[in-house]
């Protein structure tokens, strides 16, 4: 009866959702969609009900969109099989999608679908979940031969996106389908034209690309869907601006070596610093000459040999960091997905599988019962549609956890022994200068000073190695005073132990000051805090940068203009160090290759690369021996 109640009260809301009356319908929406404390999903299953018993034509746009954002959610593409099975036969069609969704959902998607209205069509919702429902038209192909042309050609590219559906980054969607009827932001093409639909259908339909540093193209073509002529020259300045970055990383962190007459350890903060951690070659092409690199990697080798078995002890401090690693980066990660799978599977019992699957594999993290019980009561609220490639899939966490739990302490061996061996060549002078980059999640910003006892429990471990190494710390911030580093490091760190440049610090050094002062006073085993660049301030949203009136002017630059973008890491390992996601990335999460689509962040890193260290000093020369060494140091370091 309590139920029925509330179900009465939804859909007079819904009804005053399109009232005349501005502040009427304002008021409306706010008590539909304001946030629920632990994702009330009862309160969205009736909200549903309530907007599935409007007829359509009197839906608000916030109402459709509604419609819209959680059906694509409740059933997301999965991949499927790839390649031929063991008889030979290669995969067929795959069933449509939304088989699962009620009845009167899918019927009130096709109805919108068929007059697709055009605040729809910049949206990121999967190709193939829309045409498992119905084909999307929108004005201009909506009469005569048109239509008739259009249908036809979307029946045959269903067959062909139904078939494999690629990795969640690659996925084809509405916005960049749009773009076979529209010109510009507000242009529309008055007539099916099949040249147009071979223009955008041959990008889109492109293939992951398997090989990412040979299809990764000189020049950025425009694509279907965001990346216009104007767009791709927005983001070349923007990459040559960010190697301006790397290049002064790499210049500081070489030049404290040398002078220092130590190893550094260049910590590099996931997200906003984390691709200076881009900046440095390999290990090996640190030294002069290859006699030099076999022996120093057979005197590593032994010493992390030696140390493994130490560092794989319960009681060693490794496995303690390890543990808050987890409990900071992993947990909350763990916990978002299975909330979101609990989600689906009240509002789909069918999907409780997935559900049922992944929490025992957790177990290590998350306690079932408790999980189950408290479900309805943890901190997180449903952001609406996001696109695939920020979507976190119980699956791929649970690959990526236990990759990570397989190279802990294999990769701290390693570290250990480079720090070292590598302290001793310098001393002795066989080696000029060494830099060990490392990208990571060692300080979570958004909690402000309370997330300071990871960073103080590495810092503590590196301090008490015989011979700790200068550590920098690169961090950038938005903030143009008290970032949360400062407020930490002034909270729960003496005055000897760090020294913080710009706004990191109080006032008394620049970022412009860092080389000169580190390069003649750096100590071993301090912590130095530094932005990438410089200490400008002068924020740039995303919208504005990549305006399709043309780039804008980017000085004074401001490093920090990369906060919040997720499609930047996609496809390398800074990607699931990111933050749980709350809003939409405005960037897809593909570019076009020369071979196929290839990651945006793949690429990103690859070019940043190119730039910083030269083309040739990518290319693996093939009379040198694999790196092994250095691939599972980097693996760990997650520096690919």
């Amino acid at each position: 009866m309590k139920d029925s109640a509330a179900k009465k009260i939804l859909r007079r809301t819904a009804q005053r959702a399109v009232h005349p009356d501005p502040e009427v319908r304002e008021r409306a929406l706010m008590d539909l969609f304001a946030p629920r404390d632990g994702g009330d999903w009862g309160h969205w299953e009736r909200v549903l009900d309530a907007v599935l018993d409007l007829p359509l034509q009197t839906l608000d746009r916030e109402l459709v969109l509604f419609l819209f954002d959680l059906l694509c959610w409740l059933e997301p593409p999965l991949a499927g099989p790839r390649g031929r099975n063991a008889h030979g036969q290669a995969p067929g069609p795959r069933p449509m999608l939304g088989t699962a969704l009620p009845a009167t959902a899918r019927g009130k998607a096709r109805a919108a679908l068929r007059r697709l209205p055009p605040y729809l069509q910049d949206r990121t919702y999967p190709l193939v979940s829309l045409l498992g429902w119905g084909p999307p038209i929108p004005r201009p192909y909506r009469r005569g031969p048109s239509r008739r042309d259009w249908l036809r050609h979307l029946r045959l590219l269903g067959r062909r996106v139904r078939q494999d559906i690629p990795h969640p980054w690659a996925v084809m969607t509405l916005r960049e389908l749009a773009t076979a009827w529209m010109r510009g932001p507000r242009v529309a093409v008055a007539r099916f034209c099949p040249g147009r639909w071979l223009h955008v259908g041959r990008p889109i339909l492109l293939p992951p690309g398997s090989h990412p540093r040979a299809s990764c193209p000189g020049r950025i073509a425009p694509q279907p869907g965001f990346f216009s002529r104007s767009r791709c020259r927005t983001l070349e300045h923007l990459m040559e601006r960010t190697a301006r970055e790397l290049e002064a990383v790499r210049r500081l962190a070489f030049a404290v070596s040398r002078k220092r007459r130590r190893v550094v350890l260049s910590l590099h903060n996931a997200t906003l610093a984390a691709c200076s951690g881009w900046a440095f070659e390999s290990l090996g092409e640190q030294f002069p000459d290859e006699t030099s690199r076999r022996e120093f990697y057979g005197r590593v080798r032994e010493r992390a040999r030696k140390a493994a078995e130490r560092f794989q002890a319960a009681a060693s401090p490794i496995q303690s960091l390890g543990h808050l690693w987890e409990e900071r980066l992993v947990k909350p990660r763990v916990l978002f997905a299975l909330w979101e799978a609990w989600g689906r599977s009240r509002l789909i019992p069918s999907k409780a599988a997935v559900l049922d699957r992944y929490l025992p594999l957790f177990s290590p993290l998350v306690d079932a019962e408790k999980f189950r019980r408290t479900a309805g009561r943890l901190p997180f609220s449903w952001a609406g549609w996001l696109p695939l490639h920020q979507a976190l899939s119980p699956a791929r966490l649970y690959g990526w956890w236990k990759e990570r739990r397989m190279l802990w302490p294999r990769g701290w061996a390693l570290l250990w022994a480079l720090l070292e061996e590598g302290n001793q060549w310098i001393e002795r002078g066989r080696l000029e200068s060494l830099v060990i980059p490392w990208i990571d999640k060692f300080f979570i910003s958004s909690r402000r000073d309370r997330d300071g006892d990871y960073l103080r429990a590495l810092f503590s471990f590196l301090q008490g190695l015989d011979g700790p190494p200068v550590i920098l710390f690169w961090e950038d911030t938005a903030r143009a005073t008290d970032p949360s580093l400062a407020l930490a490091l002034r909270k729960h760190w003496k005055r000897d132990e760090c020294l913080g440049f710009g706004v990191f610090g109080d006032g008394t050094w620049g970022r412009e000051e860092a080389e000169k002062i580190l390069g003649s006073a750096a100590r071993p085993g301090c912590l130095y805090v530094l932005r990438p660049l410089n200490d400008t301030h002068h924020p740039l949203g995303l919208e504005g940068i990549f305006s399709e009136t043309g780039p804008p002017s980017l000085d004074p630059y401001d490093s920090s203009w990369k906060d919040g973008i997720q499609a930047l890491y996609t496809g390398t390992q800074v990607e699931p160090l990111l933050s749980i996601p709350t809003d939409a990335d405005l960037l897809p999460g593909w570019i076009r290759g020369e071979r196929g689509k290839m990651p945006l962040g793949a690429f990103f890193r690859r070019r940043l690369r190119r730039r910083v260290l030269g083309p040739n000093r990518l290319r693996t020369d093939a009379h040198l021996p694999p790196d092994d060494l250095w691939r599972l140091y980097a693996r760990w370091a997650n520096l690919l």
